[in-house]
């Protein structure tokens, strides 16, 4: 693979670079267009190793656990940059979450201060995204490639949390790195390609086995959108899960939200009303 694979957004590791310089006695040949790396068809056995160890960290050895968290209600109280806002303008926030694996999600951002902006809520079914803000439907230019990536950002920044996109069935993961030296613990990194999804760089503490960080790039208004998540300080949770208690994003080049506190809760099931906007739900 030439060049980075996520350039602009790592935050624990820098973007590792492969290849040679040419022999001096042959002439020079430009390099084809990176293209990514080349995914296999299977996952290869070290990535495979930095998987099954990540699950047995999160699950305290009880991978039987990973059952109990495919419904999900997470609440982050933190300060966020608002949409549309100067890049050094920070809000108070609370970020109210349902989900249910894999394709419902429903959040609700509301601020707090002088400063603060109007609620605004998500409905997320599949890829289909229904965005209310202060009792109004928002109108996106491109609501296809929105509810694409909110998608995807939902995968990357609340389900590899709690490892069930590695666990998945149609998950692949490779190309597995070892950093030691260039950050405040050694870590191991590894990419994860998953059906209909961007490829997704994964960094785990190789002291605790903690998933610490995702990196990924989406199309978003005909560029390239670079965004990292970082998860912090993991503590038991509920039924002994060893989950984040901090979060950071970072889209592009600036940091977009910090997350001081997270609060996970498992319910054993979630009312699929909570996924659809009132509206919707009178129809039934």
């Amino acid at each position: 693979m030439h060049g980075r694979l996520f350039a602009g957004v790592a935050l624990i590791v820098g973007a590792w670079l492969v290849g040679c310089e040419p022999a001096k006695e042959i002439p020079e040949i430009p390099d084809a267009p990176d293209t990514g790396p080349q995914i296999p068809t299977v996952s290869q056995p070290a990535a495979q190793k930095c998987v099954d160890d990540a699950v047995a960290a999160f699950t305290k050895g009880q991978p039987e656990l990973l059952a109990k968290t495919k419904f999900v209600r997470l609440t982050l109280k933190g300060k966020m940059v608002p949409p549309q806002g100067p890049p050094d303008v920070w809000i108070d926030a609370t970020r109210t979450i349902a989900a249910a694996w894999p394709d419902r999600f429903t959040f609700t951002n509301e601020t707090h201060g002088p400063d603060k902006i109007p609620p605004l809520t998500v409905y997320l079914r599949g890829t289909t995204l229904t965005p209310i803000s202060d009792g109004q439907l928002i109108a996106l230019p491109d609501p296809v490639e929105a509810g694409r990536n909110l998608a995807a950002d939902v995968l990357g920044q609340i389900w590899m949390a709690l490892m069930q996109p590695l666990v998945d069935p149609q998950a692949v993961v490779f190309n597995m790195q070892s950093q030691i030296g260039r950050g405040p613990f050694p870590t191991h990194t590894i990419v994860l390609s998953l059906k209909n999804r961007p490829l997704y760089q994964l960094t785990f503490n190789a002291n605790t086995h903690e998933l610490v960080q995702v990196e990924y790039s989406l199309t978003e208004a005909g560029r390239i959108s670079h965004r990292g998540w970082t998860m912090l300080e993991h503590k038991p949770g509920p039924f002994g899960l060893i989950l984040p208690t901090k979060m950071q994003y970072v889209q592009d080049i600036g940091p977009k939200e910090q997350w001081s506190e997270a609060q996970w809760d498992f319910p054993p099931t979630l009312d699929d009303a909570e996924f659809r906007p009132a509206d919707e739900k009178d129809k039934k």
